[in-house]
């Protein structure tokens, strides 16, 4: 009677630290070495066709894992749906924007970070501006919805059958957060770091929380992607700015 919850627990925990320990490896353990962008294209097939295999595993049908991404509920446009949305893409528009012209910029636009940041995009593959923009695309529009395909849609939904609502936004973000940090921990490459990396953390946890409530409310994949999609456009604009622009 107790094999089901067990293993149900076991999956959810794997699902949850699996992006964490994974970013260990393709960005800093094995690091600058020709295994890099092995490492890291494996681990994301791995940890987002894992929520299918779990699904499968629970008797589902292709048509019906498919149909999760293709129901047309999650794509239906309400009007207060698009103002959360929007919304929220405005807000980390403003704050993100604000907070890197005010006071990071000069602190982080260095030759030094410059230097520091480009060799770590050049071990994925990313040396031009071209570059750059094919990788701002998947990563701002493909990755982020395959992050709330996995995080809102998987994780989240698997944590509200386990603990009370509020609990389960508040894991889902921490543990959300944790392979961020591993990142933010590479590119924070001038100090104050620390600061640099508890600032960072925390925009993704706060994100994260919004993106988790957006999702629960909405009960729509699209909402918390849009807002995930303009979050991920600072980051990178701020990753070309330091990198591409005097």
């Amino acid at each position: 009677m107790t094999r089901q919850p067990t293993l149900s627990n076991a999956f959810t925990g794997f699902a949850l630290f699996f992006p964490f320990f994974s970013a260990l490896g393709y960005f800093v353990l094995w690091a600058g070495t020709e295994n890099t962008q092995w490492l890291y294209s494996f681990s994301k097939v791995i940890q987002f066709s894992f929520p299918c295999m779990i699904w499968f595993s629970r008797g589902l049908t292709k048509k019906q894992v498919v149909g999760f991404a293709t129901d047309k509920t999650n794509f239906r446009f309400k009007p207060r749906d698009l103002r959360s949305a929007l919304g929220a893409a405005a807000l980390f528009l403003v704050v993100g924007g604000t907070t890197y012209y005010s006071f990071l910029r000069p602190i982080i636009k260095s030759e030094y970070v410059k230097a520091a940041i480009s060799q770590k995009l050049v071990e994925f593959g990313i040396a031009t501006p071209m570059d750059y923009f094919y990788h701002t695309f998947f990563i701002a529009v493909i990755h982020s919805f395959l992050e709330e395909y996995y995080w809102r849609g998987f994780i989240l939904t698997e944590l509200k059958k386990k603990m009370k609502k509020v609990t389960a936004i508040l894991v889902a973000s921490l543990t959300f957060t944790l392979h961020h940090i591993v990142i933010v921990n590479q590119y924070a490459k001038t100090e104050p770091k620390f600061f640099l990396v508890f600032l960072g953390s925390f925009a993704v946890f706060c994100c994260g929380v919004v993106w988790s409530i957006q999702y629960t409310t909405s009960k729509r994949l699209w909402v918390s992607w849009v807002s995930h999609i303009f979050a991920d456009l600072v980051v990178l604009w701020i990753g070309y700015d330091i990198i591409f622009l005097k």
